[in-house]
């Protein structure tokens, strides 16, 4: 129904199958970001956000950081209670020790995005916040985040930390030639078209 445009219709559908599968935290995000295309209350999409979070538990980190680009991304970016939520995600399912996929990478990464992008954070802040996305990224030493393709995401955390290094809050263009470096390397494929375009902005 989304696809098709009616945008009303998907909404009914989603609150059934919500309903219907009151375990499934991915169908309860799904119905928050529908909620607010749709232009619904920002407390009413919070709330099914909310729900989302509970349904996932511990299990992994991908519904926070879901929720927290979501916040990053409206029209009037919520950084700090993107900030929040990320941290909750991150403490959440570090918490766990049960050795099951946690989705930390991909949360410490956008968490890095959200602070580069606020710009009112210590830049040391956001490479800490990429080396962690890196260490936990699958086939990270003793990383437990082993459900993702491990060398395109190690790829991509890799990539952003060159971007970073090169960004107006660093300027440090010999840094960032070594983490584009290891970017391309690490993909396993020749690299991506936008690693080899940075690497030629920052070898000249």
């Amino acid at each position: 129904e989304r696809r098709d445009g009616d945008l009303g219709a998907a909404l009914d559908v989603y609150k059934t199958a919500t309903a219907l599968f009151d375990g499934n935290w991915q169908l309860q995000a799904d119905y928050a970001r529908a909620l607010s295309d749709n232009g619904a209350d920002p407390l009413v999409v919070d709330r099914t956000f909310e729900k989302a979070l509970t349904r996932a538990g511990s299990d992994n980190a991908d519904p926070y950081r879901i929720y927290g680009e979501h916040e990053m991304e409206r029209d009037l970016p919520r950084f700090e209670r993107a900030r929040h939520i990320f941290y909750r995600g991150a403490a959440a399912s570090s918490a766990a020790d049960d050795g099951r996929p946690r989705g930390l990478a991909p949360l410490f990464h956008a968490w890095a995005i959200c602070e580069w992008r606020a710009r009112d954070s210590p830049p040391a802040r956001v490479a800490r916040l990429l080396e962690l996305a890196a260490q936990h990224a699958a086939g990270a030493r003793g990383a437990a985040d082993d459900h993702e393709p491990a060398r395109t995401t190690r790829s991509w955390i890799l990539l952003s930390r060159a971007q970073f290094e090169l960004s107006s809050l660093r300027r440090d263009p010999q840094l960032a030639q070594h983490f584009v470096s290891m970017s391309i390397v690490e993909h396993g494929a020749g690299g991506t078209a936008e690693a080899w375009t940075l690497w030629g902005d920052v070898a000249l």
